[in-house]
């Protein structure tokens, strides 16, 4: 049998090809990165060269991009982005003022979601060898979370850095999924590569910032909960990152809000201990990483076998299971699919800590 034919990919961009955006131009400089589909490149502001950007480039007909267009011109513009911070800050108030870990952890000062800056297509075929979409986004210089996770002892974040991103990207979900009552989005594959970093945590624990990226899964979610339908579609399953894909995903179940819920809490329980028990099948039938985890979330006490097991690692020096993540679990074990969450009672969880154990 013949292999499927992969990804088109995108030619290299010749530097300083100018993108026009509106009234503003953009020069883009050398390559930073390569993903499935295209190239990431530093860009600049033609008319203020201080001012820097990253600017993703991929085949027009390729789908991912143009779903995170999308997304940043339904949901990430200025406006809405300040709109949120200060509606969140209003209804929020009481808890922020009582709970000074919160406060000091939350960073209600910004938005976990990059802002849009500009969008377009590069359609000359003869230069390109197809036509292409760019899209400029804000540069972060702290580059993405795994590769922090990566240099740590066992690969282990520590506690109170862990404990900060996991607030920040709660903050993000609750961006996406209740600024907007008309639009209302999921993200369905949040993982340490898919976070951004404007600094060093290891240097900057106090001050750093997260930021959630790569939209190209999004889903828009009915905002009528009734039509929200569990229906696995075998066809469909597979999207995401296996190892933190939701049960949901597994099946071909359209993205859920438990399900970003319950893939960050893999993120979190991996970013503690360095393990996840399927993570050595991966390269086998995903079905059966399925089964792992619906051994994990089938019930409280599942879930408390399957956190002991992590901790109880030598990766993981045999610690005690972080609190909030039995309280995390249990809340992601309690969701229906069509529930939206109580990210009120989220950020309770995680802000009420005082105690970071080290690790």
């Amino acid at each position: 049998k013949r292999k499927p034919k992969g990804p088109i990919m995108a030619q290299p961009i010749p530097k300083n090809t100018k993108l026009i955006f509106r009234k503003t131009s953009y020069l883009i400089g050398t390559k930073l990165g390569s993903g499935g589909f295209g190239a990431i490149y530093n860009c600049t502001n033609s008319d203020n060269k201080s001012k820097k950007y990253a600017c993703k480039i991929e085949p027009q007909d390729n789908g991912p991009l143009f779903c995170e267009q999308a997304f940043y011109l339904n949901l990430a513009q200025e406006k809405q982005i300040n709109q949120y911070l200060g509606n969140f800050v209003k209804s929020n108030k009481s808890i922020i003022n009582k709970n000074a870990v919160f406060k000091k952890n939350l960073a209600i000062d910004y938005c976990p979601i990059p802002e849009y800056v500009a969008h377009g297509l590069l359609d000359d075929e003869a230069k390109f060898k197809m036509k292409l979409r760019y899209m400029v986004m804000p540069l972060y210089t702290g580059g993405d979370l795994q590769k922090v996770i990566d240099a740590q002892p066992n690969k282990i974040l520590p506690h109170p850095i862990q404990n900060k991103i996991t607030i920040q990207i709660l903050h993000a979900l609750n961006f996406m999924q209740n600024n907007q009552q008309d639009k209302t989005y999921v993200h369905a594959d949040i993982k340490g590569l898919n976070i951004l970093l404007d600094s060093d945590p290891i240097k900057n624990e106090k001050t750093f910032r997260s930021y959630l990226v790569d939209f190209g899964l999004t889903y828009r979610v009915p905002t009528d909960l009734s039509k929200i339908i569990y229906k696995p579609e075998p066809k469909a399953a597979g999207d995401g990152t296996t190892e933190y894909a939701s049960r949901d995903l597994h099946v071909g179940a359209k993205p859920s809000f438990r399900g970003d819920l319950e893939i960050l809490f893999y993120c979190c329980v991996h970013w503690a201990t360095g393990y996840l028990p399927w993570i050595k099948i991966l390269e086998g039938p995903k079905e059966k990483v399925y089964e792992m985890k619906d051994k994990a979330l089938k019930s409280k006490s599942s879930l408390s076998k399957f956190l002991k097991d992590c901790f109880g690692q030598a990766s993981a020096n045999n610690r005690t299971v972080y609190p909030e993540l039995v309280k995390f679990g249990e809340y992601v074990i309690g969701l229906d699919y069509n529930e939206k969450p109580d990210f009120d009672k989220l950020f309770g969880i995680f802000g009420a800590i005082t105690d970071f154990q080290s690790y």
